[in-house]
């Protein structure tokens, strides 16, 4: 049986797991420079540091906002 990856997987996959985040940034950025003591958490998983079979989407996408 061949491994095949669903394009739309990835990228809802990705959308929801790294890119919102980084939009959501954006938008409360303005907000957060006016406060003293401002902070963003994002969570991650330990996925993005170690990958496992069959979740190369997940994977890629926690490594990335990780990296960010």
């Amino acid at each position: 049986m061949p491994f095949l990856i669903q394009p739309i997987l990835v990228s809802t996959r990705y959308l929801h797991q790294c890119i919102t985040p980084f939009m959501l940034c954006q938008k409360v950025l303005p907000y957060l420079r006016k406060s003293d003591h401002a902070a963003i958490i994002n969570t991650s998983s330990v996925v993005s540091h170690r990958g496992y079979v069959h979740h190369a989407a997940y994977t890629e996408s926690k490594h990335a906002l990780l990296g960010w």
